[in-house]
């Protein structure tokens, strides 16, 4: 039960990162910008561990 319920909450945050792995530098920089420029939906849980990985993966790809 524990391993279903630990599964769920990864299952998010692991498709955007394997999202993210497949765009290109420049769409990266492109996403974080419009994340950036509207950080009012960063109050928003989902959309800032979004804008986490899009990070962490440009970070890894420079």
């Amino acid at each position: 039960m524990k391993e279903d319920i630990k599964q769920l909450y990864q299952t998010p945050n692991d498709s955007i990162r394997s999202l993210a792995k497949q765009i290109s530098i420049e769409n990266l920089k492109k996403i974080i910008l419009e994340f950036e420029l509207n950080p009012e939906e960063l109050k928003h849980k989902d959309v800032k561990d979004n804008y986490k990985v899009f990070k962490e993966e440009l970070d890894k790809k420079l």
